[in-house]
């Protein structure tokens, strides 16, 4: 016996977990990473390292995905789009909403990290 809800309440789980959790990994310093030439830098390289990625990767990339995102995300609001599958969860609209929620999260521990970055390299050993 298959629930297309059941099946699909999975898919937004998933959906939420990954796109809800992208800040909490970013301040947890847990994305992927080449580390080969990261991990032997001292601190200071590293908060270089890391303003360089944050200005010219992070913050363009979170810029790109909510300029995409929020017509994307409105357009579902508008129309409050469902389930395509007959028997499907209404909601799909609040589960396109965490993509412009991801971007914000995701911008704002950009922030957080360009800050700290700063900071170490502006405190004296």
């Amino acid at each position: 016996m298959g629930w297309i809800w059941m099946q699909e309440s999975v898919m937004f789980m998933h959906g939420f977990l990954f796109m809800l959790s992208g800040g909490y990994t970013l301040l947890a310093d847990e994305h992927v990473r080449i580390d080969i030439f990261y991990r032997p830098m001292s601190e200071k390289r590293k908060a270089v390292v890391n303003m360089i990625g944050t200005v010219f990767l992070l913050f363009p990339t979170c810029f790109v995905v909510f300029y995409y995102g929020y017509q994307y995300v409105s357009d579902s609001w508008n129309v409050l789009e469902g389930s395509k599958e007959a028997g499907g969860l209404p909601g799909v609209f609040i589960l396109k909403s965490a993509i412009l929620v991801f971007a914000v999260l995701v911008g704002l521990q950009g922030v957080s990290k360009f800050i700290r970055s700063l900071n170490t390299l502006t405190t004296s050993d």
